[in-house]
This record gives structure tokens, C-alpha cells and sequence, in this order.
């Protein structure tokens, strides 16, 4: 079991000799011109599609899926409402699932965030201040008490790392690194005003295997940060796009007002950096404008290799709405209802005649045609090329 010591008081610890506070942070400024963005062909950047069906028993439904983990042989989903983790196989097929069961010993309540570490599912559960372990097969592991009410964490063997999402807890930091012994580091002071914002990020740090690294992108900001592998803050980036930005003092006025996607999309503005997922050969950067989406693809040093304000599925012609809503090894995720997906494919295919039914979308249409028309979800995966 790991050992973390965090259940004293939060003064003391900021306070003892073992804590390197950064309040200031060297930031690396990235251009990005918005007006470049046109339409692009998806075999430019994408070999295949994978679609996978998620068949789910009626009786345990997902109900508001909020964060997918995809990994090479396993997809996990967590449902916001039931506070449960489905743990999935690369072909849909249930294989568990962790459900919230109480507030006792080796129970949780609540999911605040949950990740995969090792096979293992860790989640987060601030109403009941823990974070439990479980195997993927539903047995208990460990639990871990803790008084930071943060909002997205890494657990990893040596650290744990904490977003704040702009809670003051964390003496006004919006990430605390905390090793054993009291050993902490934190980071990027909450911005003036921005202490009773709170937001919620699907995906919270993505993992980056390609670099060994964890990446986070900030809400209503267009910054990115980057820890290394062992959680220490390597590089924060800001993202300049041009006239497309909303000055901070203005971005705060607009989400007090909740006013802001309408600004958006009257003066053709971006909020932020909507995700930024790690591939292969550098990085994949969606977001909106205004009405519209752009797709940037970065080099690993932050250069744009391609940028489209919307592809062209040349690849068989399927619908993609809005932007991929996760990422997975060299993927790019969509999540669909499974009804919405199945009228896509009416719309684009119903009235031609000499489909090859033993093909591609088609067949996974043909073999999942009465589920489709199910409440289940259909998970896109568009694998890039290397």
C-alpha cells in the first residue's frame, strides 16, 4: 500500500521545510493563427476507423457517461449520475463494473475522478475524503484518507498529483504534488477572481506514453501544463491566438454574467483550449470558435503539422459531430448514442442500393442494427497513422 501523509492540517503542511511553493512559472508562448484553419481530408491524418458498441444490460445502464479511458484491450467508462465504473473489452462486452455502494470501509459514494493505474481503478471520492483502490474484478485493495478537496489527480507509485480546479485549500495553488514524508511541491497560483470558478474536465490529466509525461489544459484559459514522469511541472504554455482570445478580466466578467458561449459565439471567440491529447508524433489540439471547431495537429515541439477547420471523411463517409471526446494509443475517440449514430448512418446510407454489407461501417451496422436502436453508446475510433 502507499503511504501519504495528508490527513493533518493543510497550513502545516504548506508551511514545513519540505514544500517548494512556485508561484511563478516560466511560460512558453505557442502562436496558433486561426484564419489558417480549412477543410482537410481525414485520410490525411487517420489509417482506420474502429467502431466498437458498448452493450451495456438494461438493468445497470450508463446514464450520463462523463470520462472513457481507452486502452489497447480495455475501455472504461465512469456514469457522473450512478457514480459507477464500467470496465468494458475492446469488443463492448461488459466485463465489470465498480459500483458506488456506501460511505463504510472499503465503500465509496462518490466519484470526483478515477483512473487506471496498473489494471488497478483508483477513484477519487471527496465527500467521503478518500481515495480507494480496487482489482478489476470488484475486489478491495486499499483506502486512503484525505483532506484536499481537489478536483483531477495522477496516483502513481512515488506521488500523487492534484488539480485544485481553483479551490483555495491548496493556499491559493491549483496543483500540489505530494510525496511521502510531507514532501510537497506546488504549483500556479489560482488566478485573482477565478477562486469560486469551478469547472468540470472529462478527461483531467491525460497520460502521455509517448514522452513520458502528464499534460493538463486549464478551463477558460489557453494554457497547457506539463509535469514530468515524476509529477514535477516541466513547462506551462500559453497558446496566443490572436483576436480570437477573450482578454482574463473580461473571460471572468462573462462567466459571472453566464454570458460567455453566447460572446463566443457572437464575436467569433475562443473560451479555450476545449482538450489537448497526446499522439504519436506530437499532439492533437481541438477547439471552437465562435459556432465552428478547428482540429490541430502539433509536431512535438509545439509546431502545427496540419489544421483543419473540419475534415472530410473520406474514409467511409460516417459523421463525426463536434470533436473527439477522448483519446487512446495513437486515437482519436468519438462517443455517440447509439440511436443518434444509427440515424447518421440512415442519412448517409439509406437510400443508395449496393452497399457491401460485409464491409466496414456496414457491417458493424448489420451486426448491431436492433441494439443501435437501443439506449446503448457507439465509440468511435479513428487510429492515426504513424
Amino acid at each position: 500500500m502507499k503511504v501519504y501523509i495528508l490527513i493533518g492540517i493543510i497550513l502545516f503542511i504548506f508551511t514545513s521545510c519540505d514544500t517548494d511553493l512556485r508561484t511563478k512559472t516560466e511560460t512558453r508562448i505557442v502562436p496558433i493563427d486561426l484564419d489558417n484553419s480549412k477543410t482537410e481530408l481525414l485520410s490525411s491524418k487517420v489509417e482506420r476507423i474502429e467502431y466498437i458498441l458498448l452493450d451495456y444490460e438494461d438493468s445497470l445502464p450508463i446514464v450520463n457517461p462523463i470520462k472513457f479511458i481507452i486502452l489497447p484491450n480495455k475501455i472504461y467508462v465512469w456514469d457522473i449520475v450512478m457514480h459507477n465504473v464500467f470496465i468494458f473489452d475492446r469488443n463492448g462486452k461488459v466485463i465489470n463494473v465498480i459500483e458506488s455502494s456506501g460511505e463504510g470501509p472499503q465503500e465509496f459514494n462518490y466519484i470526483n475522478d478515477f483512473i487506471v493505474d496498473g489494471g488497478d481503478i483508483v477513484i477519487f471520492d471527496t465527500q467521503l475524503h478518500k481515495i480507494i483502490r480496487f482489482k478489476e474484478n470488484g475486489e478491495f485493495i486499499s483506502e486512503e484518507r484525505t483532506k484536499l478537496i481537489a478536483e483531477n489527480f495522477i496516483d502513481k507509485v512515488g506521488f500523487r498529483l492534484y488539480f485544485m480546479n481553483n479551490n483555495s485549500d491548496a493556499k491559493g495553488f491549483n496543483f500540489v504534488r505530494l510525496a511521502p514524508q510531507k514532501e510537497l511541491s506546488a504549483y500556479l497560483p489560482i488566478k485573482i477572481g477565478f477562486e469560486k470558478i469551478r469547472v468540470t474536465d472529462r478527461n483531467g490529466f491525460k497520460i502521455d506514453k509517448f514522452r513520458n509525461e502528464y499534460i493538463f489544459n486549464m478551463s477558460y484559459t489557453y494554457e497547457v501544463a506539463f509535469f514530468n514522469s515524476d509529477g514535477f511541472l516541466s513547462e506551462l504554455v500559453y497558446f496566443d491566438l490572436g483576436e480570437a482570445k477573450i482578454k482574463e478580466k473580461h473571460m471572468l466578467n462573462l462567466m459571472e454574467n453566464k454570458s460567455i458561449y453566447s460572446f463566443r459565439e457572437s464575436q467569433n471567440k475562443v473560451i479555450d483550449i476545449t482538450e489537448f491529447f497526446p499522439i504519436k508524433n506530437g499532439y492533437f489540439m481541438p477547439l471552437f470558435r465562435g459556432n465552428k471547431y478547428h482540429l490541430i495537429f502539433l509536431d512535438e515541439d509545439l509546431n502545427v503539422d496540419l489544421q483543419a477547420m473540419e475534415f472530410t471523411n473520406d474514409i467511409d463517409s460516417m459523421k463525426f459531430r463536434s470533436i473527439p471526446w477522448t483519446y487512446g494509443d495513437n486515437e482519436l475517440v468519438y462517443v455517440t448514442h447509439s440511436s443518434l449514430f444509427y440515424d447518421d448512418y440512415l442519412n448517409q446510407f439509406g437510400n443508395i442500393k449496393d452497399i457491401n454489407k460485409d464491409e466496414g461501417i456496414h457491417k458493424f451496422i448489420a451486426k448491431n442494427q436492433l441494439k443501435l436502436r437501443e439506449e446503448k453508446l457507439v465509440i468511435s475510433v479513428l487510429k492515426l497513422k504513424k
